[in-house]
């Protein structure tokens, strides 16, 4: 008597056995040796992400972080730009120039005198040679942040800053704007006087 179909006992289909956490442990292996990173089932670390360039015209390092740092003019704006709030004193010079190696203490003197009142003092090297400008500085023991301007008066920081000889100094209020120059080597009263007189319309201000 043939066999009922629907009585015939069939064996029971057999399921593989489950193993996620292997295959995920294993999964977590292959990702880390891929990227070239230690093999880990107990996390996998991605790539760090890279550092964000840096703005235009935004300067390398920043001002004062060594003497005779290279700028461009649109570096040495933003190197400024940074500095607004404080009384700016930005001098012209090199180490060739005479009047300007008469002038130096004067302005290290300035520099460290006025340093807590609000005042900074900059130094722009132009049309020198890094070596000697260095030596120079070292000399002096000159400690203010100073540039190395290579372009100098062939469109340069001293070209856009229309000098045209040196030594030649600058004077920046607190808001960033140019307040004045003085051509020539400038003596101690007349450098304190144009200082105080920014200072003196910072306090007005408010």
């Amino acid at each position: 008597m043939p066999r009922n179909p629907s009585s015939t006992a069939r064996p029971a289909a057999r399921r593989p056995a489950a193993r996620p956490a292997l295959l995920a442990a294993a999964v977590a292996v292959a990702l880390c040796l891929a990227a070239g990173l230690a093999a880990s089932v107990a996390g996998c670390r991605g790539p760090t992400p890279p550092a964000a360039a840096p703005a235009p015209g935004a300067p390398a390092r920043p001002l004062g972080a060594e003497p005779l740092l290279d700028r461009s003019p649109e570096q040495f704006d933003a190197d400024l730009a940074a500095l607004r709030g404080r009384v700016v004193v930005v001098n012209f010079w090199a180490s060739w120039c005479g009047p300007c190696r008469e002038e130096l203490p004067l302005l290290q003197r300035t520099a460290k005198d006025y340093e807590r009142g609000g005042v900074t003092v900059v130094g722009v090297d132009v049309g020198d040679r890094r070596a000697d400008a260095l030596a120079f500085l070292a000399g002096n023991r000159a400690t203010f942040p100073t540039v190395f301007d290579a372009k100098g008066f062939q469109d340069g920081i001293a070209s856009r800053w229309s000098v045209t000889g040196l030594p030649q100094t600058w004077f920046l209020g607190t808001d960033g704007a140019r307040a004045g120059r003085f051509a020539g080597a400038i003596d101690a009263p007349e450098l304190r006087h144009r200082i105080d007189d920014l200072l003196q319309r910072a306090r007005e201000a408010g």
